[in-house]
């Protein structure tokens, strides 16, 4: 009886293990693959949809954001980041002959989104949602001999994504989203509508507070 009872006082004397807790604010780096492709429709063209400009680079950025962890598991969070997306692309239009060529050139992403997921102690799996800005620089229409110019647009983006608490305070990610902006209208020599979107492949590691 001795020794249960003192097996018993061992037993009540193990710390207890909670699960990991994600409320709270963190900062964090973003770093991955972005690709975006520009629907470009030249009126005065047959067919009037040319072939898409299209560029994959190099993403980077950093990440703000809040969570709070309910007590089912279910967790709700906002974040905004910005990521930077240096390159250009150019391609020949369909219609026009070889001096004729448009160039788009990506500058940043900025984006404000809601989060959901369910916590499985150290594993977050998300999905997200939320508005989208965009900086389109470099555009030029080389056929048209135009001067460059510059637009931002506006979208919405979509994605999902997974966290894991490789530390207390620091959460390393991978996450995928799709961006589809509004399209704008230029004049090139004639009517040229341009409508962005991209695909980014990002990974991430932040500190939480």
């Amino acid at each position: 009886m001795k020794k249960l009872f003192t097996l018993l006082l061992l037993v009540l004397a193990l710390p207890v293990y909670a699960d990991y807790n994600w409320s709270g604010p963190y900062l964090g780096l973003l770093a991955g693959r972005s690709k975006i492709e520009t629907i470009n429709t030249i009126t005065n063209y047959t067919p009037s949809r040319i072939p898409d400009i299209t560029s994959t680079n190099f993403a980077g950025g950093f990440k703000a954001g809040y969570n709070h962890q309910f007590n089912s598991k279910f967790l709700l969070g906002i974040e905004g980041n910005i990521i930077f997306t240096p390159g250009s692309k150019s391609d020949s239009l369909t219609g026009g002959g070889d001096a004729e060529r448009y160039s788009v050139k990506q500058d940043r992403i900025f984006n404000v989104v809601a989060k959901a997921g369910y916590t499985f102690d150290k594993l977050l799996p998300y999905v997200k949602a939320g508005y989208s800005n965009t900086h389109l620089s470099d555009l030029r229409y080389s056929g048209a001999g135009s001067a460059t110019k510059e637009s931002n647009h506006s979208g919405y983006i979509l994605g999902a994504g997974l966290d894991y608490a490789f530390k207390e305070n620091i959460i390393l990610g991978v996450e995928y989203s799709y961006t589809n902006y509004k399209d704008k209208s230029f004049f090139y020599g004639g009517p040229n509508t341009l409508e962005p979107e991209t695909n980014n492949l990002l990974g991430s590691v932040s500190y939480k507070f």
